[in-house]
């Protein structure tokens, strides 16, 4: 969570801003979801909280993707 952090806002780490709030905000049921998922709390999994995400699925990686490749089309390395 510290790593992606530092990708979402100005810091002293010299890493870039890659995320905005928005995509932050998108992307914080998947984190949480994996979270439960990686620890095997399965039996917590409750498709009536799970559904909204997998419909926004594509769109929020879309949108993730589309950073990224400006990122690394922008980038020097």
């Amino acid at each position: 969570m510290e790593l992606f952090q530092r990708f979402c806002s100005l810091s002293c780490s010299g890493l870039p801003v890659l995320f905005d709030e928005a995509l932050s905000y998108s992307l914080a049921p998947y984190r949480r979801f994996r979270h439960v998922a990686f620890h095997s709390y399965g039996i917590q999994l409750d498709w009536a909280r799970m559904a909204e995400g997998v419909g926004n699925v594509k769109d929020v990686f879309s949108r993730f993707q589309a950073v990224l490749s400006v990122y690394l089309a922008t980038s020097d390395t």
